[in-house]
């Protein structure tokens, strides 16, 4: 089989067609080109959308940034203002052909990608970050690149909701079913509370002395770009008052929690009654998971575990030329916390973050 791969930046209609393919799985709202230029302008990058075809018919999608890392030329899939979700390669996952030629078709396009990649960018760095429907991620390592796993949690919106709630902690539980007690409402947010709730997370992260990127103008400008109700501000209001929220993606079939779900230390699980009135929101409309987005901190997993998820893992895919690796081994032989190892043949990659 022989790929054809073309560069449909410029043919946005025609990108988001092949977003919307009926085989084409894992896409999320973030990978329409009306979002993808979103980022272009909020982010320090040149956005490039690569489709590989065989025929008339996408193999797999791969929008990427064209940026600098570290002073060096670099590719990445998000950007970094997109925080922890996920972009990345997407793939036509149609079953209907023998595994053998299923896999030389995947093969090729990722070795194929890979090369219109360097032959375009000749990049020092590639960071690619998969979504949870990337689960073959072989044809990476075959291709170089270290492919380290990390972990979401995915709730099941399948079932009713007494056995969803069944699944809950106990405190959780209890406090659904008190819920008229505690003076809580939930409302549908608006742009000055898209502030409210990034002003929540800019404040945690300031003390724990942690950057944080996304900004109101980013979010609005998302808001306004995708299809009415993609992006949602979930507002908790106690005694009249809002005391945070979460700014959720909605797309058809799964909901992911994105920014916020600051507890404000009122007293009961504001957060969690908030996340099961989003869940109830989700499963009217149709969807059938809520991602809780993210499980790789330890601190936070315990109070997401209460909602009885499960684990789903993502791929983030990173490689680095010869050149970058020995200069970040200097660099780390003055700053010794940075892990590394070089590419290839040598062992394994440096880590980012």
């Amino acid at each position: 089989m022989s790929l054809e791969f073309v560069d449909l930046t410029a043919d946005p209609d025609a990108w988001n067609r092949y977003v919307d393919h009926e085989h084409v799985t894992g896409a999320t709202p973030f990978h329409r080109a009306e979002a993808l230029r979103v980022l272009e302008a909020h982010s320090k990058g040149t956005l490039h959308c690569l489709v590989g075809l065989h025929g008339d018919e996408p193999v797999g999608l791969l929008p990427v940034f064209e940026t600098t890392r570290y002073g060096r030329p670099a590719v990445v899939s998000p950007p970094h203002i997109l925080e922890s979700f996920s972009l990345g390669p997407v793939l036509n996952t149609d079953n209907t052909g023998k595994r053998r030629r299923r896999e030389q078709t995947l093969d090729e396009f990722v070795s194929g990608s890979v090369q219109w990649l360097h032959d375009a960018f000749d990049p020092e760095f590639v960071h690619l970050r998969g979504t949870t429907d990337l689960t073959d991620v072989r044809c990476y390592r075959w291709a170089d690149f270290d492919a380290t796993p990390d972990y979401t949690y995915h709730v099941d919106l399948t079932a009713d909701e007494e056995t969803i709630k069944s699944r809950f902690s106990r405190n959780i539980r209890r406090n659904i079913k008190d819920l008229d007690d505690h003076r809580l409402t939930f409302e549908l947010g608006d742009r000055d509370d898209i502030g409210m709730v990034l002003d929540l997370v800019r404040d945690r992260h300031e003390q724990q002395d942690k950057s944080y990127r996304v900004t109101p103008a980013f979010v609005t400008d998302l808001a306004d770009a995708l299809p009415d109700g993609t992006v949602r501000t979930h507002v908790a209001v106690v005694d009249g008052d809002p005391e945070t929220g979460i700014i959720a993606i909605h797309d058809d079939d799964r909901v992911y929690r994105w920014q916020g779900a600051v507890d404000p230390g009122v007293g009961f699980p504001v957060v969690s009654l908030l996340d099961w009135h989003i869940m109830q929101t989700a499963k009217a409309e149709g969807a059938s998971v809520y991602d809780l987005g993210g499980a790789n901190m330890k601190r936070l997993t315990g109070f997401k575990a209460k909602l009885g998820p499960e684990l789903a893992v993502y791929y983030n895919l990173r490689w680095r030329s010869t050149p970058m690796a020995l200069r970040q081994m200097a660099a780390a032989t003055v700053a010794p916390a940075v892990p590394f190892s070089l590419p290839g043949p040598l062992g394994g990659y440096l880590t980012e973050r």
